[in-house]
């Protein structure tokens, strides 16, 4: 029974006779080229996707580390000027001589606006 290799390295097909001596070896047809190319494609940009990912995770997780620990609670309300500073949910400000609870992430508003923010009461 004759068993063939493909090598994607080499772009070659070797084929083994029953005892595993080479009985012959060829390149690559076009179709089998085209696969291999589309299958290195593939591994890239599977790679350059996961490379994103992680990259993604990471600002996402210093994001939320800044914001986390840009404010202590009980502080008066400040402007955020950005998503490295809004409020986290749950964060506790005094702005207008009350005291407020965000009820959003990231959290830009400032207290009295909308529903993004629950009055606790005075200072």
């Amino acid at each position: 029974m004759l068993r063939e290799r493909r090598d994607d390295t080499t772009r070659t097909v070797t084929t083994y006779g029953p005892t595993g001596q080479v009985t012959s070896t060829r390149p690559y047809a076009t179709t089998e080229n085209t696969a291999a190319d589309a299958a290195a494609a593939a591994a890239i940009e599977q790679a350059a996707a996961e490379a994103k990912a992680a990259e993604d995770r990471a600002i996402l997780d210093a994001i939320a580390h800044t914001s986390a620990t840009a404010h202590v609670d009980g502080q008066a309300w400040t402007q955020p000027t950005g998503a490295h500073d809004a409020y986290p949910l749950g964060a506790r400000v005094t702005h207008n001589g009350k005291t407020w609870t965000s009820t959003a992430a990231a959290n830009v508003w400032p207290p009295g606006t909308g529903a993004l923010w629950t009055d606790d009461g005075p200072v």
